[in-house]
């Protein structure tokens, strides 16, 4: 193979090129913006082990966007509520527990993140609230409160324009009905809350585009979800439905979407109507109970990648084959006891997980066609030595574990 060599000179340009797109405001620290405050937009002062600013910070009146995660802070430094042009405000991994009404003289801003560093982080603490203020700023579309011990949504959410809610990881166990009423709410995350029940008032939220409830205590998904025409990515694994199969089936009339999450659900059967989403591109079906799947499957043609493990497959369809465009098969964590012959029939598949099937000692040659594959996981199964060698030759896989 003949190999290339970029001339030193080249290099250097190209370095320099890259330095000078990335603009001088990456490069400030507290020290030299404080040198120059009418020049500083962007301040990134991340893990510096700051407990304060110095109110000289406040003559930093352009910056647009500060960054102040994962420092000491207890709360949100007087400094900030001078930078009256601020955009966006990142505060990821302090120990800041309460945000201000004055919040709100930050007019400008677009942007704000927040969560308690996991060490301040305890359930017998007095739960963290969102401010009515915060809310009501004019033009804020993000806001990012994971991690930051709440245990519950404003409701003034339903009157702002914002556009992403990020609330997971809390200790929210009511949605309110009217938080769907928010007309601009496009992707709203609650996953690894307490959540009991899903309002039907989702129904209102037609703007949503990204649903993620995953790991709360839901029971059952409302009829009126199917109302969420323009949903992308849905999310309801780790729940505790009680009638999985019904459940899924309400989900089928949602035509756009794209991930679907629906591990951990206590799903045995896998309605054949799911074959309807031949949109989807990541399907997770991992943590169940599925013993068979069915035919239609290889219907969902534009399925990239599929997640199966940790359920009682022996088998898996013939039409899985028809599926051109999946790269990544995960089977880990099954009952195989021999490499499905099927999975040598998909031509672009990258990456098979085949992990953990202890009953699995044998295979077939024509997992040869896997001509695009570059890491098969064989760990975990009675695959001898002899065996796993041979189908490192046979594979032009760029990687075998065992």
């Amino acid at each position: 193979m003949r190999s290339f060599q970029t001339p030193t000179i080249v290099i250097l340009l190209i370095l320099l090129s890259l330095s000078a797109s990335a603009g001088p405001e990456n490069f400030y620290t507290l020290e030299s913006a404080l040198k120059q405050p009418t020049e500083v937009r962007t301040l990134e002062l991340r893990n510096k082990s700051i407990k304060e600013l110095p109110a000289s910070m406040q003559e930093l009146k352009n910056i647009e966007v500060l960054d102040l995660s994962d420092n000491q802070l207890t709360e949100i430094p007087e400094a900030v509520f001078k930078m009256v042009n601020l955009k966006k405000l990142i505060l990821f991994g302090n120990k800041i527990q309460t945000i201000p009404d004055r919040i709100g003289t930050l007019v400008n801003l677009e942007e704000f993140r927040i969560s308690l560093s996991y060490t301040s982080i305890s359930a017998s603490s007095v739960p963290s609230k969102l401010p009515d203020a915060l809310f009501k700023l004019p033009k804020i579309k993000i806001i990012d409160a994971s991690y930051f011990n709440l245990a519950e949504i404003p409701g003034i959410v339903s009157l702002s324009h914002i556009q992403e809610l990020y609330l997971h990881n809390n200790r929210i166990a009511t949605i309110p009905n009217t938080l769907f009423s928010c007309r601009t709410l496009r992707t709203l995350d609650l996953s690894n809350n307490v959540i009991t029940a899903m309002p039907a008032s989702i129904a209102s939220c037609l703007s949503l585009e990204s649903l993620k409830l995953n790991g709360n205590k839901i029971t059952e998904i409302p009829v009126s979800i199917s109302n969420l025409k323009n949903l992308k990515e849905l999310s309801i694994g780790s729940n505790n439905l009680s009638k999985p199969v019904l459940d899924v089936k309400k989900i089928i009339p949602l035509t756009h979407i794209a991930i679907l999450n629906l591990s951990s659900i206590n799903l045995d059967v896998l309605p054949v109507e799911i074959a309807q989403l031949t949109g989807i591109t990541d399907l997770d079906l991992s943590g169940n109970k599925l013993v068979l799947l069915p035919d239609e499957l290889g219907k969902m043609v534009m399925l990239k990648k599929l997640s199966l493990s940790n359920n009682k497959l022996i088998q898996i369809p013939e039409s899985i084959s028809a599926l051109v465009n999946l790269n990544k098969l995960d089977l880990s964590h099954n009952m195989f006891i021999l490499v499905p012959a099927q999975v040598g029939k998909i031509k672009n598949l990258q990456m098979l997980n085949l992990s953990n099937n202890a009953q699995l000692n044998d295979y077939s040659e024509n997992i040869k066609s896997l001509s695009a594959i570059k890491l098969v996981n064989l760990k975990g199964t009675a695959l001898n030595e002899f065996q796993i060698h041979h189908i490192s030759e046979i594979l032009t896989a760029y990687n075998v574990i065992y």
